[in-house]
């Protein structure tokens, strides 16, 4: 069994700890110009290396793992615009040589100190000659590796510290789908868009998980999004996340439908997110057999993405609310609303759409 031991260097997690400070809380620079750039400014290892821009699908799906982090793992992120003003410095390397290296290491995370101001730092160095070539899935998966590097993972066959899983050698170690800190090709041949339960699980032994409280009666707005050009709808209670996609940085375009509806937070039944990659839409369900089986046929275009939030299953006090959930046969997408209204206007403006009953309650 995979347990956060295997993951957890007990050396770069307190560094990491140390950097993020007592708010938990990281500042990002992702560089995003060609050219000469120094790195490692301050350290004895400063030195100057050619970076590209940092690619935008790749920024999308930072921020995205960014906000999943944030859902659960009581550490946060915010981007900053210049590299010193950074815990985190992100780099689209031209080229990553290591000693005894041929020059195709993916990904390198570098921990550095400046000793006369006491600042430290982390920088992270993807490998474009080589990830330029590759698929995006691959892409993604290298940065969600270095990634747990910064916040204090190391690989699940290190034995520096006695406690490696299965094998010291790499190839025979763990699986990405067991954890995004395997150097194996995937079983299912498409790498995980998200971390891994044993990921999540291990990053809240460092920095603490974020759980609502059994006994409060608190409520959680979860909003509606909806993009225009991609006609798609998403549902999100991470203000961080609503904050990305509606346009803060300028580079989205979903606009905010308000409050769809809101949640309690002794909610008990975790509400699963896919990202459908054949419909380009979001698919929820609170059915642990309907997640289970969308995540072993990976042929069928769901990307698993975490526990959007919590809800009911069960109504038996009847006092609450059903979510109604609809499938589009022209578009293969699925629709989500609690109002009793709206899908009356649906009935009649959308009359193509089915019914496919409720989803759960809120």
């Amino acid at each position: 069994m995979l347990e956060s031991k295997h993951l957890i260097s007990s050396t770069l997690s307190l560094d990491s700890l140390f950097i993020a400070g007592t708010d938990n809380t990281f500042s990002v620079y992702f560089h995003d110009q060609y050219g000469y750039v120094s790195i490692a400014n301050g350290s004895v290892y400063s030195q100057t290396i050619l970076a590209y821009p940092y690619p935008s699908d790749l920024l999308d799906h930072s921020l995205e793992q960014f906000s999943r982090i944030s859902s659960s793992v009581n550490v946060n992120f915010e981007i900053v615009d210049t590299s010193y003003d950074a815990d985190i410095a992100i780099y689209y390397d031209s080229e990553i040589v290591l000693e005894n290296s041929n020059g195709d290491d993916l990904g390198l995370t570098v921990f550095y100190n400046h000793y006369a101001s006491g600042r430290k730092w982390i920088e992270i160095y993807l490998n474009s000659s080589y990830l330029q070539y590759q698929s995006f899935d691959l892409k993604a998966y290298v940065f969600n590796h270095e990634l747990l590097h910064a916040l204090g993972f190391e690989h699940t066959f290190d034995d520096s510290d006695d406690d490696f899983y299965l094998s010291t050698n790499p190839h025979l170690s763990s699986t990405p789908e067991e954890t995004s800190m395997s150097y194996r090709p995937p079983l299912s041949g498409i790498y995980p868009s998200d971390f891994s339960s044993a990921d999540y699980l291990a990053l809240q032994d460092i920095w603490g998980s974020i759980t609502p409280s059994p006994l409060s009666d608190n409520k959680i707005s979860v909003f509606r999004l909806f993009s225009p050009a991609l006609n798609k709808h998403l549902f999100s209670s991470n203000t961080y996340e609503i904050d990305l996609l509606t346009g803060l940085d300028g580079n989205h375009d979903f606009i905010n439908e308000g409050v769809a509806y809101m949640v309690s937070e002794s909610a008990p039944d975790a509400l699963f997110r896919f990202y459908n990659t054949n419909s380009g839409s979001h698919f929820y369900s609170a059915s642990t057999t309907e997640r289970d089986f969308l995540i072993s046929n990976p042929s069928d275009g769901f990307l698993y993405e975490g526990v959007a939030y919590h809800v009911f299953l069960d109504n038996s006090d009847l006092s609450l609310q059903p979510v109604i959930r609809y499938f589009d046969p022209f578009s293969s997408s699925h629709f989500f609303t609690s109002s009793s209204e709206e899908q009356d206007i649906l009935s009649i403006s959308h009359p193509h759409l089915i019914n496919e009953g409720i989803a759960w309650y809120v």
